[in-house]
């Protein structure tokens, strides 16, 4: 966990007091506030929902477009091999496991929740349409998406609206994942072997394992294309 120390801000509000005296009984001390950042390995990893979240947050409330923003598509290289062939021996190996599975990269779901989100909203829209073909007035739809949702918006902190599920439509239509072969003779502190030797076959290892799954990423998205 980093800690990173910031001046404060001499503001008259209950919040900036309230803050202040967080901070001061944190570290004895009134002129600043302390801000806590967690490492991103252990918060998020990796942070895919929040890029796409960033991505709907810039085109809808910066650049105001409510429909067909860009498209997203990614590339995750997993440092930490999600499965490793076989058990662990000893501790060194155990802690080495143990790092692997802590730091690696979880994203699977968070991937098929941003398309399912989609797939929702094409699928409102689609309804939508489709009752105002067959006599739906406007102001009977308008009621509807006019109603507050029972969730609570994390970048407002309040109840929305339907009609704003419908609004800022992120596809993720591409996620190529590529994945760091385990290492039979790998050491639990391995993040902090920078020798020479190490670094040069790491990037030789990365090289190779690229190419290698790249060719099977290229032809499965072959297939899919010529199946549509």
């Amino acid at each position: 966990m980093q800690t990173r120390t910031l001046a404060a801000e001499q503001q008259g509000d209950n919040k900036a007091k309230d803050d202040n005296n967080q901070s001061t009984s944190l570290n004895d001390s009134s002129s600043t506030n302390l801000r806590f950042f967690w490492d991103g390995g252990l918060l998020a990893n990796t942070p895919l929902r929040q890029t796409v979240l960033a991505h709907r947050d810039y085109w809808l409330r910066v650049r105001k477009l409510e429909n067909n923003i860009p498209r997203l598509k990614f590339g995750i290289i997993n440092l930490h091999p999600a499965k490793q062939e076989y058990l662990p021996t000893d501790y060194d190996s155990v802690v080495d496991r143990k790092n692997d599975i802590i730091y690696h990269d979880r994203t699977e779901f968070d991937e098929f929740v941003a398309v399912l989100v989609s797939d929702y909203a094409m699928l409102a829209k689609s309804l939508i349409k489709l009752a105002e073909d067959n006599g739906a007035s406007k102001e009977a739809l308008e009621k509807i998406l006019k109603e507050k949702t029972n969730a609570v918006f994390l970048a407002t902190g309040k109840h929305g609206l339907y009609g704003d599920l419908l609004k800022g439509r992120v596809d993720v239509d591409f996620v190529a994942r590529l994945e760091r072969k385990n290492d039979s003779h790998t050491i639990s502190n391995k993040t902090f072997d920078f020798s020479k030797t190490t670094i040069q076959q790491l990037i030789q290892d990365g090289y190779e394992e690229t190419k290698e799954q790249m060719k099977q990423i290229l032809a499965d998205l072959k297939k899919e294309l010529s199946d549509t």
